[in-house]
């Protein structure tokens, strides 16, 4: 195997496996350990395209109906809300108040994520902006006194949906471990990609993460499957798929463990009751 086959074996296995945390029924004992508000959770979608004004161009789901985004973001979207309405169904047989799922808009990224500690992290969010492969390097502080200095590439996100204006991927990771919460759910159809949900994933903050792109992918395909370094040319969206067939099937396991708890609790309990 050649040095270039392993690297690039090794960025697969980072992307598809390392990311996925919690599987089955373990991704709701994850849920069990989050503290969820009584009224609402969001999805938000940063990055959206602005009017003249500044504004999004899309305020509801119907804008975007009404003028649509790339091929894939409503699967995008659907899958995610998916995700949460299991979340949702789980919660419902532990706890009397179900928060509902919002959908909110934002143009940029600073608007939703900053380093402070009385801003909430959403339970799941959503970039159409850009992502750059070298935004800034870093001094590595790990070697010998007799080794020569080395640096490390610290890639970068596009605070808005254009190509320009950049945040350093390790502003954002300390904003999103320095936020309340932890996010569900992270997708991310960007250029490099990868590289930058590598470094968002050591906030410690996020549960599953959509990243799959360590290369540059054009506008219009950044929903699509990659594999090996390319876009699959039967442009399928099979990823985002199976996020919602793994959360299903382990939400059944997940729940007999709830029903199998309770059971437990109540006989426990009657028991008591009878030796009093």
């Amino acid at each position: 195997m050649t040095t270039d086959t392993q690297n690039k074996t090794k960025a697969e296995m980072k992307t598809y496996r390392t990311y996925e945390q919690f599987f089955g029924s373990a991704l709701f004992e994850k849920v069990d350990q989050m503290e969820f508000p009584d009224d609402y959770v969001e999805l938000v979608i940063t990055g959206v395209p602005t009017t003249k004004d500044g504004k999004p161009i899309w305020g509801t789901v119907d804008d975007l109906v009404s003028s649509p985004y790339s091929h894939g973001f409503f699967e995008a979207i659907g899958a995610v809300t998916q995700i949460i309405k299991a979340v949702q169904l789980y919660l419902s047989f532990d706890q009397e108040n179900v928060p509902e799922l919002r959908i909110r808009f934002e143009s940029k990224i600073r608007g939703v994520f900053g380093q402070n500690k009385g801003w909430k992290n959403p339970l799941a969010w959503i970039h159409i902006g850009h992502g750059q492969k070298c935004f800034d390097y870093k001094l590595l502080d790990d070697l010998e006194d007799w080794e020569p200095e080395e640096y490390d590439e610290i890639p970068g996100i596009s605070d808005g949906h254009e190509d320009e204006d950049f945040i350093s991927s390790e502003w954002l990771r300390d904003a999103i471990r320095m936020m309340q919460g932890e996010l569900l759910f992270v997708g991310l159809p960007l250029c490099f990609s990868s590289q930058i949900g590598e470094v968002l994933m050591q906030s410690g903050k996020i549960i599953k993460i959509h990243a799959p792109y360590d290369f540059k992918v054009s506008e219009s395909l950044e929903f699509y499957d990659a594999r090996n370094g390319r876009i699959l040319p039967e442009h399928t969206l099979t990823d985002w798929t199976d996020y919602v067939r793994v959360v299903e099937k382990g939400l059944a396991p997940a729940l007999i463990r709830v029903f199998n708890k309770r059971f437990k609790e109540d006989s426990e309990l009657e028991t008591k009751e009878e030796e009093e």
